[in-house]
């Protein structure tokens, strides 16, 4: 009978250390109140138009969040992300509200923050597609690369407008070393701007382009030297002191009349003015028609130093 009594008691009795055990949490935290902690936390923008792109956006936010201080400090926030809802974006630099906190406790409030986001409008432009050749034909090949056949020759570029506005070309590479008579190349191309540098913020469609080298039979061959062309001249008050080109001389072939009529080959001028420090540059060849270059860019380093300043009277004679 004892034991049917303390069965028919037992639950009871959990209820009740239940409750109590609640109004301890409740009283203990009650006297423990809450306190504010700043966090820095990562930004994830949601939901962007397909027609917008994101051009510019804050990397982190600084959220204010409340919570009890034990509890508060257990959490670890690296996992914390704060969303934005782009889903009624529109161009142009705005603030958008943080809606969400992902991996946030619901025990922690925080307060309203936005975050910058700038956009715009996402358009398309065909640009042609030029291939540079690197690397040269193997030596037991007997034949000359004279060009190449490209498909298709224009591709669309597709980005942010701002972003589209400098590129001029769609540009891929093909490395001669490998190349064979009649065989076609898939080769990848990437946007390039009017100052020669890729544009990474915008995608090329298609990603890549069949290139079939032209290749013939080899003419005859000859080393020409390489002679760097200038424009303009360094800042006042500095010169230039060396130059060094490599390769400073190319292997050019074509037909032998042609041939015996250079010696020497130009480059496409480089640009001095203004120069105050050594600097390498990229230099392609002015390669004659008629005839072909084993390479079409040399490097060319050009070192550039600050004039002495020689004091009244020295190193003139003077007594």
């Amino acid at each position: 009978m004892v034991h049917d009594g303390l069965a028919s008691r037992l639950p009871w009795m959990i209820l009740a250390f239940l409750i109590s055990l609640g109004l301890f949490i409740g009283v203990t935290l009650s006297t423990d109140p809450p306190v504010q902690q700043n966090y820095s936390l990562f930004v994830q923008p949601e939901n962007k138009p397909e027609d917008l792109a994101i051009v510019n956006v804050e990397k982190t936010v600084n959220i204010k969040a409340k919570g009890y201080g034990d509890l508060l400090k257990s959490y670890d926030p690296s996992k914390w992300l704060a969303t934005v809802d782009l889903s009624n974006a529109k161009p142009g630099k705005t603030k958008y509200a943080v809606t969400d906190i992902q991996g946030i406790p619901y025990s922690v409030r925080w307060e309203p923050v936005t975050v910058t986001v700038e956009l715009e409008k996402i358009e398309r432009k065909e640009v042609p597609v030029k291939i540079e050749p690197i690397g040269t034909l193997k030596s037991d090949s007997a034949l000359m690369y004279s060009g190449e056949d490209v498909s298709p020759e224009n591709v669309t570029i597709i980005g942010p407008a701002s972003k589209l506005r400098n590129v001029t070309s769609a540009i891929g590479y093909i490395d001669l070393n490998n190349v064979e008579l009649g065989k076609s190349y898939p080769t990848v191309v990437k946007a390039e701007r009017d100052d020669d540098k890729i544009e990474r913020e915008v995608r090329c469609d298609p990603v890549s382009v069949n290139v079939t080298p032209q290749l013939s039979p080899a003419p005859s061959k000859k080393l020409v030297l390489v002679v760097p062309q200038y424009v303009g001249q360094p800042d006042p008050g500095y010169e230039v002191t060396s130059v060094e080109v490599r390769p400073n001389q190319i292997a050019m072939t074509g037909n032998g009349g042609s041939l015996s009529k250079i010696s020497i080959i130009p480059t496409e001028p480089i640009l001095l003015k203004g120069l105050r420090l050594t600097q390498t540059f990229r230099a392609r060849v002015k390669v004659p028609d008629g005839l072909h270059a084993e390479t079409r860019t040399v490097s060319v380093r050009v070192s550039i130093r600050s004039i002495p300043i020689t004091a009244p009277g020295v190193g003139n004679n003077v007594p």
